[in-house]
C-alpha cells in the first residue's frame, strides 16, 4: 500500500461530501429564497392564500441557519394573528395549520421550531372548536370540541433520534464504502482486485442495509 494512501483517501472522501452538502444546502436555500419572494408578492397583490401556501413552501425548505424559512414561519404568524384580530377565523385557521404542517415536514432527529408548533396547535384547537358546527356533536360544547381537537393534534409521531442516527450512518458509510471502492478496488490497469473489491462491496450492501432499516423504522 502507498504510504499516506488512507490518509488522502479520508481526504477525498470527506471534499465529495463537502461537496455535495454544499450544493443540496445551496439548492435549499435558493429555493426558500425565491418561494418566499413569491409568497411576499401574493401578499402584496392581496392573494392571502396562495401567500400562505408559498410561505408554507418557503418554511419547509429548512436548513439551520436559513433565514427565509424562519421568516416564513414569521409571517405565517403575524398573518394568522391579524386575521383573528379582523375576525377572519377561517383565514387565521389556514395559516396556524400552514404554520404546523411546515414545522412537521421537518422534523428529523430532532424538531425545529418546537415552542411554534405549540402555538399553532392551541391555536388550531381553539379556532377548529369554534368554527364547528354545533350539530355535528350536539352534546358537546364548544370547551369540549376544543379538547377533542387538542388532544388529537398532540397525536404527532415523532421519529425515532436512534434509528435516524442509523439511517445517517447508514448513508455515510454506504457512500464511504462506494467511494472506497472506487479508488481501492481496481489497479492500475483497470483489473478488478477481488479481495479488496469484495469488501468494499459488503460494506455498501451493509450501508445500504443499514439505511433503509433505519428510514423503515425512525
Amino acid at each position: 500500500m502507498i504510504p499516506g494512501a488512507p490518509l488522502r483517501l479520508a481526504l477525498r472522501i470527506a471534499g465529495f461530501v463537502a461537496i455535495a452538502l454544499t450544493m443540496i444546502i445551496s439548492r435549499v436555500l435558493w429555493s426558500s429564497r425565491v418561494e418566499w419572494q413569491a409568497a411576499e408578492e401574493r401578499l402584496a397583490a392581496g392573494d392571502a392564500p396562495q401567500a400562505i401556501d408559498r410561505f408554507g413552501r418557503a418554511a419547509r425548505l429548512y436548513a439551520p441557519g436559513n433565514p427565509w424559512s424562519s421568516r416564513a414561519l414569521d409571517r405565517l404568524e403575524e398573518l394568522a394573528v391579524r386575521s383573528e384580530k379582523a375576525g377572519d377565523r377561517a383565514l387565521a385557521l389556514v395559516a396556524w395549520r400552514e404554520v404546523r404542517s411546515s414545522v412537521l415536514a421537518t422534523r428529523a432527529i430532532y424538531t425545529p421550531n418546537r415552542a411554534r408548533l405549540a402555538v399553532a396547535d392551541e391555536r388550531i384547537a381553539t379556532l377548529a372548536a369554534a368554527l364547528e358546527s354545533p350539530s355535528v356533536d350536539p352534546g358537546a360544547d364548544e370547551p369540549a370540541r376544543r379538547l377533542w381537537h387538542a388532544e388529537r393534534l398532540a397525536r404527532t409521531e415523532e421519529p425515532s433520534p436512534f434509528w435516524s442516527l442509523c439511517a445517517l450512518a447508514g448513508f455515510a458509510g454506504w457512500l464511504a464504502a462506494a467511494v472506497g471502492f472506487l479508488f481501492r478496488a481496481v489497479d492500475e490497469r483497470d483489473r478488478l482486485r477481488r479481495g479488496p473489491a469484495l469488501r468494499w462491496a459488503l460494506g455498501v450492501i451493509a450501508g445500504m442495509a443499514l439505511f433503509l432499516v433505519g428510514l423503515a423504522w425512525a
